[in-house]
């Protein structure tokens, strides 16, 4: 995946969590690794959450946000101003990378990565071992609920690892302009050096057929489609954690189908000390977004620990 679950797996993580001991960075230092502008979008006030864990999943739902995180399983938050959260103790299916939809019966459905239970089992009496990331097959499940806060373990979305690896996963769910659920998804393929993103699409939110082709390449990870409308389409992405392109940074890409992809050439973020992955969020104000991402130091890229931090995203006025 970006290969957060690489480092961290569900009954057995690999990742140790931690809250950041981080200070805020002042805005004006901070906005010299920043570019700030990119065909007008604009962030501001990125600070951090005191919350660990790896892709982080937000929901705005009558008034509270919803805040889940990948840390030794999934975890979920709760807050009422989208800055201060207070942990939940909720039933999460046994997994990472959460992604959530509302259905049109007004349901929740949860995506997220599990690991393909292959092989024997332990013998009766012994302690099962933690799957190796780098020997395991990953897939994508789904669960549906009538609460935010109660989740059961899913079922199979028909989007599956080929064959064993560690870069797979970090799903991304949304609903597209005609109606139909879309997931995006971190993948390797042969003939490709790096990283690339898949497509997927689903006529009832549970059955997912893989799109052809592939939607970006060249290592970009960690997909969050932040608007899909007629023609204009808009994505956050972050950049592959292999140590010869640390720090991982954030782009924007744009597209007006959903298919084919621009992304911008330069970053939005990059800090030379810090990575910056997993984007989420939600939109405060027509063009106005509250974004979370997850952070590590630079040489931390595999293995943390993580932290997220939060920002506010603006769209250009029109």
């Amino acid at each position: 995946m970006h290969l957060k679950l690489a480092t961290l797996t569900f009954s057995a993580v690999l990742l140790v969590g931690c809250s950041s001991a981080e200070q805020p960075q002042a805005i004006d230092e901070l906005q010299e690794s920043v570019a700030t502008s990119h065909r007008g979008w604009t962030i501001e006030g990125l600070s951090p959450l005191g919350i660990a864990g790896v892709s982080p999943e937000a929901i705005l739902e009558n008034g509270t946000v919803y805040l889940y995180s990948t840390d030794m399983g999934i975890k979920l938050y709760k807050s009422q101003d989208g800055l201060t959260f207070d942990p939940v103790n909720a039933p999460m299916p046994m997994g990472a990378d959460p992604t959530l939809i509302k259905t049109p019966e007004g349901k929740w459905n949860m995506y997220y990565t599990d690991v393909l239970m292959t092989g024997p089992m332990p013998a009766p009496g012994t302690k099962p071992q933690p799957p190796d990331p780098k020997k395991s097959q990953k897939t994508i499940k789904v669960t549906t609920s009538d609460s935010l806060e109660n989740f059961k373990n899913g079922t199979d979305t028909g989007i599956q690892q080929a064959k064993p690896g560690a870069a797979w996963g970090v799903p991304d769910s949304f609903v597209d302009p005609t109606g139909d659920t879309r997931m995006l998804w971190v993948d390797m393929q042969d003939g490709e050096r790096w990283e690339v993103i898949k497509s997927g699409t689903s006529k009832d939110g549970l059955n997912f057929t893989e799109d052809e082709g592939i939607r970006f390449s060249d290592a970009y990870v960690d997909p969050y489609l932040l608007k899909a409308e007629p023609n204009d389409w808009v994505a956050l992405l972050s950049t592959t954690p292999d140590d010869s392109r640390l720090p991982q940074k954030m782009f924007f890409a744009w597209s007006t189908d959903g298919m084919t992809w621009e992304v911008d050439p330069e970053p939005f973020i990059n800090d030379s000390e810090k990575n910056y992955l997993d984007p989420t969020g939600y939109e405060l104000s027509p063009g106005v977004w509250r974004i979370y991402v997850s952070t590590s130091d630079k040489p931390n890229a595999i293995g943390g620990p993580y932290s997220l931090e939060t920002f506010v995203l603006k769209a250009p006025s029109k």
